[in-house]
């Protein structure tokens, strides 16, 4: 069974996210009360201590971010959908399309939803730099993660043109 992961991510994280920080300040408001109640100080430090490198974890974890840093200079070629593309216009702008905004981490890429179109990036000594599946119009696989693009939605035009023109020669 195919999960489309984009649709199912946007009913979900509307749900579960306050559901567990609500859970998890009651859980650590009991622990707190019961500390300061019996006099402990080091229970109660650690417990903060706790908190906070969670909190900050949860915020890193979430903060948006860019899925590649390269220049199109930088770039030898491009493989969409095993379809080699060397034209430096046409790296540029799928450079340009990746680039052109921030992402934001929403699961694990663990589940196996639909295919889309797999994206390597190789630069100028051709070792690959980065490889991922766009799905949808603005959900990314990176391999780690699936990635929600923050703004906007793909050029997904552009990568069916390339795949494509490679059909046609």
């Amino acid at each position: 069974m195919k999960i489309d992961v984009s649709e199912a991510w946007k009913s979900l994280e509307d749900i579960w996210l306050p559901i567990a920080a609500v859970i998890f300040a009651v859980l650590i408001f009991v622990i707190l009360i019961r500390c300061i109640c019996k006099i402990q100080r080091t229970k109660a430090s650690v417990t903060l201590a706790f908190t906070v490198i969670i909190i900050a974890g949860g915020l890193l974890y979430f903060r948006p971010h860019k899925i590649i840093d390269i220049k199109y200079s930088d770039v030898s070629k491009i493989s969409v959908s095993h379809t080699e593309v060397t034209d430096s216009e046409t790296i540029k702008k799928v450079i340009d399309d990746l680039n052109g905004t921030e992402y934001k981490r929403t699961l694990p890429s663990l589940i196996e939803c639909k295919k889309g179109i797999t994206v390597n990036i190789y630069d100028n000594n051709d070792n690959l730099k980065y490889s991922f599946e766009l799905t949808g119009n603005d959900m990314v696989n990176t391999g780690k993660f699936w990635e929600q693009r923050k703004n906007g939605t793909y050029d997904l035009n552009l990568y069916q043109n390339i795949i494509d023109r490679s059909k046609e020669e």
